[in-house]
């Protein structure tokens, strides 16, 4: 392995850092923990780390793994480098820890029988192929023939806690029949093993299963890849000779699983870095382990220890109420360690607030009056307030109380996207497709989406209590002026346009996929039209939840046999009811809007006004309730529950929602939920405020209450708030920079309104993916010394195969049968032929002033002659002397030069197009002038992109290719 150099572009920027954070970002060699209380900059932190040990020599940016737990963390953290490193540099990995896991079993899956091109099920899928194979679970107590999707849910989840340990079925099966077996066993511990059998025998079948149909979990992503770590120790050598550095941010919300691949990753240069606080733990709900943080020092007792303390967002009023609370915890890093984390600034502020109310109606109008006075006044923006629920449900009146004061908010409940209006359509359309459609989905159809006038839907529904009919008779007959009730012109018109459209979009149904039908529906109303220009927020958030509630109906037919309107409504229910439910879409932080969250949604998060509302006894705290089928502790030592490791939590939640305040913390509670007893502000107040026991509250009448929320003189909403738009750098992918390129249109669907989800992909796009991810596999094989046989690099090419877009399955057959040919020849001409490449898909990364420009590279070689890029195509080559110059002008391989240049100084010695199915070859150079002319291209198009530049750029060839075709009114086919 060849030593680390000093980049010669990279420059190590420790200006502004505190002594702690410039002595974590500085740390040498072995483990570390960074305590890093809220508001201490750790995402500072790892991203100086990360440049750090590029630009001192340590590692190149390739050696360094930084795994964190979700999307948004990783972007956030990716930028953070970005700016760091003002010139280029190649690409450390920076990824979620389920990206990671399937890379690895992508890769490496093969060594333990699993072929890449796996579809990864998320919550919803997983519930669909739950029900569908319910049967063949073998289930008996937790599959009731009374209502045999009761414990779907419990299921699920059990399945994904054992992968979090993780367990095995078997392993679960012997702690059973010992169990079972065991003398003097009463007849209530007899039926707790009967029932962890029959649970260790329905997660075999499920996971048979799910592999037999090709398809993987979330926790299959973590838990294989350690099989492949315990089966395969080349590949475990193979990673950890190429992370040499490991940093893992929020490490108190680890499972077992994802402390036990950190570990093994760092086994052998024991360069781990983590970063958490104890005091931030509150995902024990979704497996977080406590223990991996309390125990660091246990499982590496050399490891250094540094407590960032300096709080750079809150007040000192807010930290010393949040300080008191926590101090209550008992069991935490401070005591065990011997260690401070007080946290310590220099601003100070009003202090913290709290404010009880007669009744929750009154609660909810006394915060939504105090943000309206406050923006008013001009002392405020919208977008300064959060108002922090401990439960979605908890959010309700707060919303209703927004409204009456006209303020605009946007709610990010977990529950909210199939409760949303253009989402109830949608669903009441599909229904109204069926045989069997309910009376209440073509009333909600008729009003909400074609304007049908309320009271003529009235009278109709009135008219089916004298007459023996279905309302779809009556609106058939009114629709053409014989039904014996009178309805309105406009009625009749207006119900003669749903009809016809059902009628034309049942037909569609019969022989097209849930999609292709809704998105039908969707052309014949104009409404995907208006996806391209949104006239307002509230537009904005409905294409996004429309594209959203595709991505459901796409998870639905990754696992579905049949892909069709029947068969998805049979199961739509399942979706709704034992799936995730999506968050509505995410707003920009642009956004003049109050935000209203659960404290966990909030967590990274930060406001300068925070409204803790609904702070009263058995609301926050909530009380200690079981979690579904839960996994003996026997076996994980980390599912005992008590009523105090709940507490412990929920205050933990607490100190998270104080920490989110920069300025200003209130408090809110009301004497009056309902019930018959009077509630008391939360426990939590009075350990953080240092108060006494509350006197005994008095109950207030609710009969006015309730008659409040049907208020309709609601005043007058707020005017916008004019904000001059910021200037951040701004990441373009060499596909972002090729879909600009061919049509700023396309970019526009595709990258700013994001709606692939409702597209249909042309054959010729499946095809290629399928192909390339088959010639992909192929070639890492042959880079790691272990050629593939053709048997599996055609599973590979199977598993990536998708059937849609093409002209029919006769279509469709020959389509493989070319692609599996192409791929036979593929391998004789390029892998048992030729010398292994030196790298296979290889990332890069590189800034170009305020844009990042991102790829990877299909193939690298570097040998004798120099470097070599290659970048694989499956489209027909009409002429083999027409290679050479299609090589010449690719603008992809002019990017891949660009990025090589500015990683390393060089120009590539030679680019080349291979085609796949031909064998030609295209090869050609770049001179620095055409890099140059490349370059201004790229800036051009970050700067037509900032400044909203998305013309029309139609013609005959990219329109007849594109997925966007349907939904173009500029399209020139």
């Amino acid at each position: 392995m060849r030593p680390p150099q000093i980049h010669p572009r990279v420059t190590s920027d420790l200006e502004g850092l505190d002594p702690e954070q410039r002595a974590a970002v500085e740390h040498d060699q072995g483990p570390l923990l960074i305590v890093a209380g809220a508001g201490t900059g750790k995402t500072t932190v790892i991203a100086r780390r990360v440049a750090h040990l590029i630009a001192s020599g340590r590692a190149r940016a390739s050696e360094i793994l930084a795994l964190t737990f979700n999307e948004k963390a990783a972007t956030e953290m990716q930028e953070r480098v970005d700016i760091l490193v003002p010139y280029g540099y190649a690409d450390a990995q920076i990824a979620t820890f389920h990206a990671f896991g399937e890379e690895v079993l992508s890769t490496f899956g093969i060594e333990i029988g699993i072929a890449p091109g796996f579809t990864v099920l998320d919550q919803s899928a997983q519930a669909l192929f739950l029900a569908e194979h319910l049967e063949a679970l073998g289930l008996n107590h937790y599959a009731p023939l009374s209502d045999p999707t009761r414990y779907l849910r419990e299921l699920a989840a059990f399945f994904n806690r054992l992968k979090d340990y993780p367990i095995d079925p078997e392993e679960l099966r012997r702690f059973a029949e010992a169990g079972l077996a065991r003398p003097g066993a009463n007849s209530a511990d007899r039926d707790g093993f009967a029932r962890f059998l029959e649970l260790a025998q329905a997660a075999d079948r499920y996971n048979h299963l799910l592999w037999k149909g090709g398809f993987a979990d979330f926790g299959d992503l973590l838990a294989l890849s350690l099989k492949v770590f315990d089966e395969s120790p080349s590949a475990l050598r193979f990673l950890q000779e190429r992370f040499r550095y490991v940093l893992v941010d929020e490490f108190q919300d680890t499972n077992p699983v994802q402390f036990e691949i950190v570990r093994r990753l760092t086994a052998v240069h024991r360069n781990l870095v983590v970063v958490g606080d104890d005091d931030q733990s509150i995902y024990r709900f979704r497996g977080a382990h406590l223990q991996n943080i309390l125990k660091f020092h246990e499982f590496f007792p050399d490891a250094r220890s540094i407590v960032l303390t300096r709080n750079y967002r809150s007040t000192r009023e807010i930290l010393k109420s949040a300080r008191r609370l926590i101090l209550v915890n008992r069991d935490r890093l401070e005591t065990r360690l011997h260690i401070s984390k007080e946290l310590l600034t220099e601003r100070s502020g009003p202090v913290p607030r709290i404010k009880e109310l007669p009744t929750e109606a009154e609660e909810a109008a006394w915060v939504a009056a105090e943000i309206r006075a406050a923006v008013e006044s001009g002392a405020r923006r919208c977008r300064d307030f959060a108002i922090l629920v401990r439960s979605n449900k908890n959010a309700e009146p707060f919303l209703r109380a927004l409204d009456e004061q006209g303020v605009p908010y946007y709610f990010s409940g977990s529950r909210g996207l199939f409760q949303r209006p253009e989402i109830k359509e949608l669903v009441a359309l599909l229904y109204s497709l069926s045989q069997d459609a309910r009376e209440d989905h073509l009333y909600y159809l008729a009003e909400s989406a074609y304007g049908v006038p309320g009271d003529d839907l009235s009278r109709l529904v009135h008219a089916l209590s004298s007459e023996p009919t279905k309302l779809r008779t009556l609106m058939e007959r009114a629709s053409t002026g014989s039904a014996a009730v009178e309805v309105s012109e406009e009625a009749r018109e207006r119900i003669a346009t749903m009809l016809e459209d059902l009628r034309t979009l049942k037909h569609t149904a019969r022989d097209h996929r849930v999609g292709e039908v809704l998105r039908a529906y969707l052309e014949r109303r104009g409404i995907i039209k208006r996806l391209r220009t949104p006239s307002s927020f509230e537009d904005e958030i409905k294409a996004r939840n429309i594209v959203k509630f595709f991505k459901v109906i796409q998870s639905y037919g990754s696992v579905a046999v049949v892909d069709r309107v029947p068969l998805f409504l049979r199961h739509l229910g399942a979706i709704m009811e034992y799936g995730e439910d999506p968050a509505v879409a995410e707003i920009g932080e642009e956004s003049d809007v109050v935000q209203v969250l659960t404290i966990h949604r909030a967590k990274g998060l930060e406001f300068p006004v925070v409204y803790l509302v609904q702070a009263a006894t058995d609301r926050f705290p909530t009380r200690n309730l079981r979690r579904g089928i839960e996994v003996p502790v026997e076996l994980a030592p980390g599912e005992r529950h008590s009523s105090e490791l709940h507490k412990e939590e929920e205050r933990r939640l607490c100190y998270v929602a104080f920490t989110r305040a920069k300025e200003e913390l209130v408090a809110t509670h009301a004497v009056d939920y309902g019930g018959k007893r009077p509630r008391q502000r939360s426990e939590f107040l009075s350990e953080a405020f240092d108060l006494g026991k509350p006197a005994p509250a008095q109950k207030k009448q609710r009969a006015l209450e309730e008659l409040e929320a049907y208020r309709t003189d609601a005043p007058q909403g707020l005017p916008p708030l004019a904000r001059p738009p910021a200037r951040e750098p701004i990441l373009l992918s060499h596909q972002r920079i090729a879909d600009y390129d061919t049509c700023p249109l396309k970019y526009h669907f595709l990258h700013v309104l994001a709606v692939d989800p409702i597209l249909t992909l042309d054959h010729r796009v499946n095809f290629g993916n399928a192909v390339h991810q088959a010639v992909a596999f192929a070639l890492e094989r042959h880079r790691l010394g272990e050629p593939p046989t053709f048997d599996q690099v055609i599973e590979v090419f199977r598993q990536s195969w998708r059937n849609e877009g093409y002209r029919s399955e006769e279509h469709a057959r020959r389509r493989f049968d070319q692609g599996a040919g192409a791929l036979r020849s593929f391998l004789e001409r390029e892998v048992h032929s030729e010398g292994p490449p030196a790298d296979v898909e290889r990332s890069f990364r590189f800034k170009l002033g305020d844009v990042v420009v991102s790829g990877r590279m299909d193939r690298v070689d570097e040998g004798r002659d120099g470097v070599v890029i290659t970048d694989y195509k499956t489209s027909e080559l009409e002429a083999e002397e027409n290679a050479d110059t299609n090589a010449r002008d690719n603008l992809q391989l002019s990017i891949y030069a660009l990025a090589h240049r500015e990683l390393t100084g060089r120009v590539p010695e030679r680019l080349e197009l291979r085609y796949v199915l031909s064998g030609a070859v295209g090869t050609s150079t770049r001179s620095e002038e055409k890099l140059e002319r490349t370059r201004d291209r790229i800036l051009a198009i970050a700067e037509a992109v900032r400044s909203g530049d998305f013309h029309a750029q139609p013609s005959e060839h990219n329109c007849s290719i594109c997925a966007c075709r349907p939904i173009c009114s500029e399209s020139a086919v």
